[in-house]
């Protein structure tokens, strides 16, 4: 008769048990949101890099189709419409309308639209020919065009 209690299956979790789990669970998901802030910087820095490096080909793109070969005087050279392109057919090398250099949702003539994933806007020097993005606050990532 005792045999059979000791050895008779249980059904279900108890309290303590139950709490345990919880407790256990809290800790991992405590641990992985501790690490998330980290990825979600690195991810905006690689972003801005990116974003950095695609300005400078299309302004090295925009220079090269241009017959003067000068820099965009903005950022928002770089986007133009099929009404009023980047380049007009008359300025450009081969004497195509040239649309567009640059394609991101948000980004348009206005200057001051393009933005860093941090909304800090990038500075664009036509004179040296940089792009320069802030990080943030960190360290700056320039480069040249």
């Amino acid at each position: 008769m005792i045999l059979r209690k000791i050895f008779k299956r249980r059904h279900g979790m108890t309290l303590v048990e139950l709490l345990m789990v919880v407790a256990v669970l809290t800790i991992l998901i405590g641990a992985g949101m501790a690490a998330f802030p980290g990825m979600q910087d690195s991810a905006k820095r690689s972003t801005a890099r990116t974003e950095v490096d695609a300005l400078s080909k299309a302004c090295m793109s925009y220079m090269n189709d241009l017959k003067a070969g000068t820099a965009p005087t903005t950022l928002g050279s770089l986007v133009g419409t099929v009404a009023a392109p980047a380049i007009a057919a008359a300025n450009s090398n081969d004497g195509m309308a040239k649309v567009t250099y640059v394609k991101k949702t948000g980004w348009t003539t206005d200057p001051t639209s393009f933005t860093d994933p941090w909304g800090n806007a990038y500075v664009y020097d036509a004179a040296n020919q940089t792009i320069t993005c802030t990080m943030n606050g960190g360290t700056s990532y320039v480069q040249s065009f």
